[in-house]
């Protein structure tokens, strides 16, 4: 299994799985989703709350705030935990307290976005509360997700002909050698990912003229995913994570079978 990057910016990523089954490409989707470990407030301790809002509803708004992941100190099941402590007094009405006004126990652990609105108050209204933070994983709570808009495909093989061959011709001679061949008047493009403009220039020929463009095959070992991160950790760290997550989980059972074969 090899991941070719596609593009990508800070916060989204789309890159190829390569030398997969639909077997691993799931089982790296589920690690992404899943087993990648992350920080989020996981106990909320009020001391004061007169705002407008419950304190269910502060301490749900607050569990759903990426928090910034520092994996060199903290670990699932480690005992760590951060605190984020919060004391406000509503001077004008209308104020609003954003999740950059907390306050951490670890300059390295806080929010991943500061202008995130947590409550509005009116005047004279006062918050006081403590936000313990623990590390955990996507399957045991959204909250601990590191990733969303989560997806995956198997790699379409496109021929073009017609018009798309027309308008398209230019990007496929920029292939490199063994991403596309020719039959007939027509172009068989095996890795259109691989030519710079060519998945453009698909996307609009399917909608001028959708005869001009075919998928002809899916490629089963080859899938394209995407994703964005949540900022509590960056596009690298998310992709190495739930890499060592999997292999851990392969060696583990490696091991059993081992044992069950040993002791049968």
């Amino acid at each position: 299994m090899r991941i070719k990057i596609v593009s990508h910016t800070p916060i989204s990523v789309k890159f190829v799985l390569e030398k997969a089954n639909p077997a691993l490409a799931n089982a790296f989707r589920r690690a992404l989703l899943g087993e990648v470990p992350v920080m989020a407030v996981d106990e909320v301790v009020f001391f004061t709350n007169t705002t407008h809002y419950f304190d269910e509803y502060v301490a749900h708004r607050l569990a759903m705030v990426p928090i910034r992941t520092d994996l060199r100190s903290y670990s699932v099941g480690d005992g760590k935990v951060v605190t984020l402590s919060l004391d406000r007094v509503a001077e004008e009405d209308g104020e609003i307290v954003y999740s950059g006004d907390l306050v951490s126990s670890d300059p390295v652990v806080i929010p991943a976005n500061e202008r995130i609105p947590i409550v509005k108050m009116h005047k004279g209204a006062r918050i006081k509360l403590e936000a313990i933070v623990r590390m955990g994983k996507g399957k045991w709570h959204s909250k601990w997700q590191a990733v969303s808009g989560l997806g995956y495909s198997y790699y379409p093989i496109y021929r073009l002909r017609g018009g798309a061959v027309r308008a398209c011709r230019k990007y496929v001679e920029r292939c490199p050698d063994g991403s596309f061949r020719k039959e007939g008047g027509d172009y068989v493009v095996e890795s259109y990912l691989d030519c710079p403009g060519l998945e453009d220039c698909i996307e609009v020929q399917r909608r001028r003229d959708p005869e001009s463009v075919e998928v002809e095959d899916w490629d089963g070992s080859r899938f394209i995913m995407s994703f964005e991160t949540t900022e509590a950790l960056t596009i690298g760290e998310i992709l190495v994570a739930a890499t060592d997550e999997l292999l851990k989980k392969f060696n583990s059972l490696k091991e059993k079978i081992s044992n069950a074969e040993g002791g049968g």
